[in-house]
């Protein structure tokens, strides 16, 4: 097992975690790539954890990791949890529906156990037509029109 003191990246990895650091979309790969390159220059978990912010068993696992899978190590691992109760089937017929016209997650969730999906709660709908990036806003009772 490493030491902190012991700690040290190649000249390519610390251009390339830099990259990442600076212009990746996923916060957790940058906040780990900022942890690597913090460890590289304070040589100290303790030092590292409180200038990043973060616990100093994360750091010590973040570096465990970095030695064991190098770049992978910057992408979360699957998580366990239930299946999804929406197929992808059915889930691309409500984003369908969605953006043919405007509906509130009830409605789609009539229109999902019409089609013959299963109950779910309208939350759930919600999270997963969030997965794919769908986005749709709800009309304030103020701007509906009057008459």
């Amino acid at each position: 097992m490493l030491k902190s003191r012991e700690f040290s990246l190649a000249p390519e990895d610390l251009e390339k975690l830099r990259k990442i650091e600076a212009r990746d979309e996923n916060w957790r790969k940058r906040e780990r790539a900022r942890t690597l390159l913090t460890l590289h220059q304070t040589k100290s978990t303790a030092e590292t954890a409180l200038l990043v912010g973060i616990h100093d068993r994360t750091v010590g696992l973040t570096k465990r990791d970095w030695v064991a899978r190098g770049y992978e190590s910057l992408v979360d691992r699957p998580r366990s949890g239930a299946p999804s109760k929406i197929t992808e089937a059915q889930l691309q017929n409500i984003v369908n529906k969605a953006r043919a016209e405007p509906s509130s997650a009830k409605q789609l969730l009539a229109f999902h156990i019409e089609c013959g999906g299963d109950a779910v709660h309208p939350a759930t709908l919600s999270n997963a037509l969030k997965s794919v990036d769908f986005v749709w806003k709800r009309t304030r009772a103020s701007l509906k029109k009057t008459g």
